[in-house]
């Protein structure tokens, strides 16, 4: 766990829920998930970005970071592109033992151009399965343009589309869009 911040976080996340941002370049999403770990939330990151440079701009000192790389860095955790399993067991072992865990998935275009879109489809279902169940709490964030409109709501299908709302005392909070 991170340090925690005293206070409320300033977004609330259901638990057994995953959420979907659906951002170009993903910034919410960290802010999202910075402050849920900042509020005492176990935190797992799993990213195509540099886990150094995450660390720099966001604090994040013992949060686990994976990252989405063909090449072993040895000062890194690690995991190709094409591990889709090894992910899954990775994030299913992370939701049985975490408490209140949080999961920032990035890079899932380039999940896509190394694996099949139906081989993708199947990751998020497992995903969700283990998810539903849980405390923990999913954090995606997508491009829908990368995506066929198929592919787009078959994937969404799995996640719950999220929107921020303002509430009175000026702090956003994340729910769920209902179809």
């Amino acid at each position: 766990k991170e340090v925690v911040e005293d206070g409320e976080p300033h977004y609330r996340i259901e638990e057994g829920v995953i959420y979907l941002f659906e951002e170009e370049k993903p910034s919410l999403i960290f802010r999202v998930f910075l402050d849920g770990v900042k509020h005492g939330r176990e935190g797992l990151c799993i990213t195509r970005m540099n886990p150094k440079r995450i660390r720099e701009t966001y604090g994040l000192g013992t949060t686990p970071i994976i990252w989405l790389v063909k090449n072993k860095i040895p000062s890194e955790t690690c995991l190709s592109p094409n591990e889709l399993s090894l992910c899954y067991e990775m994030i299913d072992n992370f939701i049985k033992q975490a408490e209140r865990g949080l999961i920032l998935i990035e890079g899932v275009e380039y999940l896509m151009t190394q694996n099949s879109f139906s081989s993708i489809q199947k990751f998020f279902q497992l995903i969700n399965d283990s998810v539903m169940p849980s405390t923990s709490s999913v954090l995606v964030t997508l491009d829908p343009a990368t995506l066929t409109t198929q592919e787009y709501h078959l994937i969404k299908r799995e996640m719950e589309k999220i929107e921020v709302k303002e509430v009175k005392d000026g702090e956003d909070y994340i729910r769920h869009t209902l179809p």
